[in-house]
This record gives structure tokens, sequence and C-alpha cells, in this order.
């Protein structure tokens, strides 16, 4: 069980475990991710998978989804509180800003994604997650009831969370190594 004080280090840790998978590595495994979640959850054209900007050495679904004509949503911060998600597009690119937490984003048609993906600096065999400490998913997700999976790589499983009440619990995890259902 980890304490307020312990969390900044766990992300540490985890940050920084996650910046040392050296990149052959870290393009397989974001592969092998994107290959489960697409062969698991199958989402079609007529979805939105809710993904996100990979910053820090997340896994990149975006491409993968784009390419097999799925519709992508991301997420977009309104006055550095509320979360919520846009349809985006690869022509959309040219249109990327970064907002006040130095993080791509894009302006668009606010939807509610039928799946969304959720990036992890760690996450629990009980489907918790750690995030960068802003509350954003969680708070999204405790308004939007989304089926929501973690996203990250078996190297982030960390089973020593304390539980918090805002905290929401995934529906699902996917790694390069498995499927986790909640």
């Amino acid at each position: 069980m980890i304490n307020t004080t312990n969390k900044v280090e766990t992300r540490e840790k985890f940050s920084q475990s996650r910046s040392n998978i050296n990149p052959p590595d870290h393009q397989l495994w974001s592969q092998q991710i994107a290959n489960n979640f697409l062969s698991h959850f199958n989402p079609t054209s007529h979805d939105i998978v809710g993904a996100y900007f990979p910053i820090k050495n997340e896994v990149n679904l975006i491409d993968h989804l784009l390419s097999r004509n799925i519709c992508v949503a991301v997420p977009r911060i309104s006055n550095k509180q509320t979360m919520h998600f846009v349809l985006y597009q690869q022509s959309s690119i040219s249109r990327l800003q970064m907002n006040a937490y130095n993080i791509p984003e894009i302006n668009g048609k606010e939807v509610v994604p039928d799946i969304l993906c959720v990036p992890c600096l760690c996450f629990s065999g009980q489907g918790y997650r750690l995030g960068y400490g802003g509350g954003f998913y969680d708070k999204y997700l405790s308004l939007q009831k989304v089926y929501n999976v973690i996203i990250g790589f078996d190297v982030q499983k960390y089973n020593h969370f304390h539980i918090e009440e805002h905290d929401v619990r995934a529906n699902a995890a996917v790694t390069e190594k498995e499927v986790l259902i909640f």
C-alpha cells in the first residue's frame, strides 16, 4: 500500500522504468499491445475509440486505429479542470496545439467514446491505475460511464495501490503479453 507521499516516488519510479524501455522493444511491444487491443475488442469503423497522444514513452495506439479506419477521439482539457473528447483525423495533425500540461490537443467536435483507452504510469491486477496525478480520467469516467481499458506495458504492473474514493476501476487492461478483464 502506498500513501500520498509515496505516490510521487511511485510515479517517478514507473516513469523512469517506462523511459528505460529501449526503442526496439518499445516499438515491438507497442505493436503487440495494439494487436491485442484490436483482436480482443475488435472495434469497427462505426465505433469511436478514445485514445491519447502519447507522451513520455507511452504506447501509441492512434496510428494503429486510424490505419484500420477506426474513428478516434482524443482528450481536450478545458479550464485546466475538465476533460472531454474530440474527433481526430490524420488531417487534424496540423491543428495540434500544446495545452497547459504540455500535451498535444486539438479543437473539434465533442463526442463520447464507445471504448476509452487510458494511459498509465502503472496499474494493478485489480483494474486501478496510477496516472500523472491530475485526476482527469477518473473525473471523466465518474461522469461518463464508458467502457475503459488501461493501456500499458507488462513492466508497469504494480499491485501496491492505496485505492482512494475517487479512483475509477477499469473494465480491462491490455499489455504486450495479455488482456486482463476486471
